[in-house]
Parts: structure tokens; sequence; C-alpha cells
């Protein structure tokens, strides 16, 4: 019979897809979800543009999202919940255009949409 480990069965993953191209990268969440199913994942990064990606991506998956913020002391970090479907990406798009950012807000009012017609289908 072989052993079981009793150590825990955790994944974390520090900007190690930076280097790759975001069309690879989407397929490896894909890996993450079939091979590592019942591990705990952490996949951290920096990358605004990927963490939005994954977002949308996870949507409808068992994952869940932060943020993570230093607090206004420079020291203490500040965790948040990330909450996605059409109302967020929508709040979002409208955040983005009131900073005249519109390719931000672009981007998530797609986001917006696509999150809508998957609700629909």
């Amino acid at each position: 019979m072989p052993a079981t480990s009793t150590y825990p069965k955790l994944l974390v993953l520090d900007d190690v897809l930076v280097g790759l191209d975001m069309a690879n990268r989407l397929p490896v969440l894909d890996i993450l979800e079939h091979y590592f199913a019942d591990w705990q994942i952490i996949l951290l990064t920096y990358d605004r543009v990927w963490y939005e990606m994954v977002q949308v991506e996870m949507e409808n998956r068992d994952w869940q999202a932060y943020e993570l913020w230093l607090g206004a002391d420079g020291v203490t970090p500040i965790h948040r919940p990330r909450k996605g479907g059409p109302d967020f990406f929508l709040s979002r798009a409208r955040q983005y255009l009131v900073d005249n950012d519109e390719r931000g807000a672009a981007m998530y009012a797609r986001a917006a949409f696509e999150a809508k017609m998957e609700g629909l289908l």
C-alpha cells in the first residue's frame, strides 16, 4: 500500500506565467484545474491585465480572487475579495470611463457582456 503524504496539497505560483504571452497563459489555467483539482492553488501576479483575464476566465468556476494592498500606514496588508459578474464588470467600466481610460472601460464592458450572455445560454 503506497504511503499517503501528510503534507498539504498547496501550489503557489508567483508570477511564473509572466514569461508567457497571453494566448499561452489561459491553457495553463485549464492544466491547473485538471491536474491539480484537489490542490489549493495560489496564483500571485502584479500584472493587472493577466489578473483581470483570470477573473473573467474563472468566473463560473470554483476559484476565489483577492486583491492585496498596503494600508495607509504603508505596512499593514489589506485584502479584499473580488466579485465578478455583469454588475461588477459594468461598475468597473463606468469607473474607467470617469478616469478617461476608454481601453479599460471597453475591456470591462466586453467582460460584462460576455458574463451576461453566459448567464442566458
